[in-house]
């Protein structure tokens, strides 16, 4: 293989003297050009590569007013940094295409291609593939490149604004936008892409392309005849009629996709749809959304796999797996169930669903992280395969981005792990709230209400909402006449409500939430609405919820709802919540770290008090102090307890045991001190800790008993007299290894 090295920007041509030297090009004129490298390599066998100086590197070539030309096999890098960072851009000036592929099996990275054939409305294009064309023998590879702003055009009629192929293309890691086919009085096709050979894609964005022509302009991204198979893509912002997105006659794959934001020609004549098929197409985990006209119009064979299109098709489509069609949920052919856009989709403006940046190199719709959305964990993962039929190992983003991620808190149950859809929503810590001593994830509250947006910062310890935001945590809570909720609150901006709430489902009741602030003032109770707005720091806010409302709650929800916006100089509303806390009244020690409710073991028992100090590490308690901690913990062969403890005085009884009712067993009870005996297992009686203490303690409790449990009870026994204490640190219960 023989390497060039491109010295020069200007496009100079071989000199007529034969044979060719490369030595003699480079010297002759400015340098080595790259279509004097061309020219070389075509002339000569076997496969050859060419390279740009680094002193070229994000240089412009601009031609001359013929196309550059391959014949052979190489591969050209346009990338002369050598670091991932630079490119070169090939400019044909509007004045002839920029690469013609006649045969060979070819390579090209890191490049702009630009400018080639018709690159305005009123000038005259160049034929099909204003920026590049392969020819039915060729192979072309195009990666890490931007294809932007050629023409194709033709009184006759176009095809191809930015490339035509009648070969083999492979295109990957590419962007190609705002290319255009045809004049505005001819018939022209393919805006972006026109494929009549073999066409394989992969990551890479289509935009912005458009096709001209008062009665056709079919496929303002992509043009197919041949055969298309497409993983990883976004169509977004083209313009043509009879697909503005893709218009299809061929067999085409699309696995991965996203089709949203495509718009129609602005003409009187054809057929306004994002998606124009008459021949054999399948959508694999892709989203179709929010184009202007029809999702799609099909006309022969249109096969949907875990994918969402937010409007029917027409004539026939083959479902499998499940799949989001118009309104309803379909499993195989069989409606399972009715489902709203909003229900879907966290962004949803204006027009529908909204691209965002989600990561990855491709803005994508994101997913409602709700436990009522369908499209979560609702796909069967053995039909996730990519456009070649290989597992589809990410998602529309690609890599770091897994296809399949189960969501422990939201989405169906069952066989489906992988989401519906282009996207596979993923909670990680940046989506996660501490509450209680644990992280549980921010879910969206409901479609209905939930328009805003919210970030969670402080490592889990502050929740950000924006203008009409509903966030819930799924906390399944039993609301008791002693519960209380504390929590703090920011607000900027001027809301209608900031609030917080209770609910079981995605439909508000009233009298189960309570208004913190706002300009609305017919919401929930308002004994705590202290027009938070107006504060200039955050409030503490503790709630006594169980003197309002009791029950069984699955949802803790916040409310920051601006439905109509504020005015333009008025700067978006906006709460800032953090240290949520729900709890029973009462004193609240640490089990394994997490603050726990401490209650009276029984009334016949419990005579005595305790005492929390050291932020719940300490429970201190005196005489007749029957205390219990609920766990609802399955006691192992491999169960430990352990603790420190400590004692000042005596009493009759000071154990520890495990419980499922108020009538004390002393078959799972440690007795640790005291003057009683007959009572608990005495293993690890020690009446040093009165001199010595306090003292470390590790129960092998699954040696003495197993079973399940619902409470953990601290018992400081003294019916006679008093004095008696207890002293009980850093409580932890795990399994050993």
């Amino acid at each position: 293989m023989t390497t060039y090295i491109v010295t020069t920007l200007a496009d100079e041509a071989l000199s007529s003297d034969q044979p060719f030297d490369a030595a003699r090009e480079a010297a002759d004129g400015t340098g080595l050009s790259l279509r004097e490298a061309l020219d070389l390599a075509n002339a000569l066998t076997g496969s050859d590569e060419i390279v740009f100086h680094p002193d070229l590197a994000n240089g412009r070539v601009t031609l001359t007013g013929n196309a550059l030309q391959i014949t052979s096999d190489v591969t050209i890098e346009g990338d002369a940094a050598g670091d991932g960072t630079s490119s070169i851009i090939l400019d044909g000036g509007y004045r002839s295409r920029v690469l013609e592929v006649f045969a060979g099996d070819a390579a090209i990275s890191d490049v702009d291609i630009t400018r080639g054939g018709l690159g305005l409305r009123d000038e005259r294009g160049f034929g099909d593939g204003g920026g590049v064309t392969i020819a039915a023998e060729a192979e072309l590879t195009i990666a890490d490149a931007r294809i932007y702003r050629n023409g194709a055009g033709d009184f006759a009629g176009s095809l191809g604004g930015g490339i035509y192929n009648e070969g083999t293309l492979r295109l990957t890691g590419s962007e190609v936008f705002q290319n255009s086919a045809g004049f505005s009085r001819s018939s022209s096709d393919g805006g972006g892409v026109a494929n009549a050979g073999m066409l394989i894609i992969e990551n890479t964005l289509i935009s912005d392309n458009a096709t001209a022509g008062r009665i056709l302009g079919g496929g303002g991204g992509i043009l197919n005849s041949g055969t298309t198979l497409a993983t990883n893509v976004l169509f977004t912002g083209n313009v043509g009629l009879e697909g503005s997105a893709i218009n299809n006659s061929g067999t085409m794959v699309l696995s991965g996709a996203t089709i949203t934001g495509n718009t129609p020609t602005p003409t009187s004549f054809g057929t306004p749809d994002a998606v124009w098929n008459t021949g054999q197409m399948t959508f694999v985990h892709s989203t179709i959304t929010a184009n202007t006209g029809a999702e799609i119009e099909n006309r022969a064979e249109l096969t949907l796999i875990n994918s969402i299109v937010t409007e029917a098709p027409g004539a026939v489509i083959t479902k499998i797996g499940q799949n989001i069609v118009g309104s309803a949920l379909f499993d195989g052919d069989l409606q399972s169930g009715e489902v709203q856009s909003e229900d879907i989709f966290a962004n949803i403006g204006q027009d529908g669903p909204v691209l965002a940046d989600n990561g990855g190199t491709l803005p994508t719709l994101l997913l409602r992280a709700s436990e009522l959305n369908p499209a979560l964990d609702a796909g069967d993962p053995a039909l996730a395969v990519d456009a070649t039929g290989m597992p589809l190992m990410t998602d529309a983003r690609g890599a770091g981005f897994a296809r399949t991620v189960d969501l422990p808190y939201t989405g169906a149950t069952g066989n489906g792990l992988a989401d519906l859809g282009a996207l596979e929503l993923r909670l990680d810590a940046a989506d996660t709230l501490a509450f209680n001593d644990t992280v549980l994830p921010v879910l969206s509250y409901g479609g209905g209400q939930d328009r805003g947006t919210f970030d969670v910062s402080g490592s889990a310890g502050r929740l950000i909402q924006g203008e009409n935001a509903w966030n819930h945590l799924l906390v399944d809570y039993e609301v008791t006449p002693d519960t209380i909720l504390t929590f703090r609150l920011e607000a900027e901006g001027q809301a209608e409500i900031y609030g917080i709430g209770f609910d079981n489902d995605d439909d508000p009741e009233s009298e189960t939430y309570f208004q913190l602030g706002g300009t609305q003032r017919n919401f929930g109770l308002q004994d705590f609405n202290i027009g938070i707005e107006n504060s200039t720091s955050a409030e503490f806010f503790q709630i006594p919820v169980g003197e309002y409302f009791t029950g069984q709650f699955d949802r803790l929800v916040f409310v920051t709802d601006q439905d109509a916006p504020g005015p333009v100089s008025q700067d978006p509303a906006a709460s800032i919540w953090s240290d949520v806390a729900l709890f029973e009244d009462g004193p609240r020690v640490r089990l394994n770290g997490a603050l726990e409710n401490v209650q009276s073991y029984s009334a016949q028992q419990d005579r005595g008090t305790a005492t929390i100090f050291d932020n719940g590490f300490t429970l201190v308690q005196d005489s007749n102090s029957w205390k219990r901690i609920d766990i609802d913990y399955q006691v192992t062969e491999k169960t430990l307890l352990t603790f420190d403890f400590d004692s000042s005085n005596q009493g009759e009884l000071h154990a520890i045991g495990f419980e499922n009712d108020d009538v004390p067993d002393g078959d799972t009870f440690f007795t640790l001190l005291g003057t009683q005996d007959g009572f608990g297992i005495r293993d690890f009686y020690d009446t040093s800790v009165i001199a010595d203490g306090p003292l470390s303690y590790e129960i092998p409790v699954g040696d003495y008993f197993t079973g399940r449990f619902d409470s953990l009870v601290l018992a400081t026994d003294q019916d006679v007299g008093e004095g008696a204490d207890s002293f009980w640190f850093d409580l932890t219960l795990t399994e050993s290894l």
